[in-house]
């Protein structure tokens, strides 16, 4: 039977509290249980982000901005644990860096965009029915402007049958009418995070195949931004 979290890792904001050895941690076990539920091989990366601590990308190739991926991050403040997914939007201006420059025919976010509403609140509402609680969508958008960085961020709650915006009810048009202002900006970053969260106590009773399970629950919408059919 698999060692389930400590919900200290909340506290201290930290993926990894085990003394197995690194490469047994349950991080690592999370991984290899999301792909044996994929079929696939996952790249687990580190990463940090504005007013989170230290999470993880999980994902097929070497470039994470290009593909929608598996996430997982922990609140600071919040103490909950966010699992879902990530989808990038990258610079276009004639200036930006090669490193940030999005290519539409093989970056995910385009076809984000072009999903429309009623898709995207049919994958939201089985993600959401599947987990048994809604969802945050948050949409962080940033760029150096006169060497100071400007950021934008707006977030959404669904709660399985509508979309909320400070506990006010929107359309998901609302959603896309955003997504698309947000693509027409050709020199701003964007991160699309779509994640349910998960409380001190709900991660205390969770094993590392509980966590790859939830994460799973993503595939569907996952695989419609990856441009293929889910279980391919």
């Amino acid at each position: 039977m698999q060692a389930r979290f400590d919900p200290q890792w909340l506290r201290e904001g930290e993926f990894d509290l085990s003394n197995d050895p690194r490469a047994a941690t349950r991080t690592v076990k999370v991984r290899q249980a999301l792909e044996r539920l994929e079929g696939g091989r996952l790249r687990l990366v580190k990463h940090s982000s504005r007013g989170r601590t230290p999470g993880y990308y999980l994902r097929e190739g070497k470039r994470g901005e290009v593909e929608a991926q598996y996430y997982m991050s922990i609140d600071r403040d919040l103490r909950t644990l966010a699992l879902g997914l990530s989808v990038e939007k990258g610079e276009e201006h004639s200036g930006c860096d090669r490193d940030r420059k999005m290519d539409r025919h093989s970056w995910d976010w385009p076809k984000l965009v072009a999903m429309g509403a009623p898709r995207l609140a049919d994958s939201l509402s089985v993600i959401s029915s599947d987990l048994g609680r809604p969802l945050a969508v948050v949409l962080d958008t940033h760029r150096k402007a006169n060497a100071q960085e400007e950021r934008e961020t707006v977030p959404f709650v669904f709660t399985g049958t509508e979309l909320l915006v400070q506990s006010a009810p929107v359309g998901i048009e609302v959603l896309f009418a955003r997504l698309r202002e947000i693509d027409r900006r050709k020199d701003w970053w964007a991160d699309v995070w779509i994640v349910a969260d998960f409380t001190e106590l709900e991660v205390g009773r969770l094993s590392p195949d509980d966590v790859a399970q939830r994460l799973y629950a993503f595939r569907p919408l996952r695989d419609a931004l990856r441009g293929r059919s889910s279980g391919s």
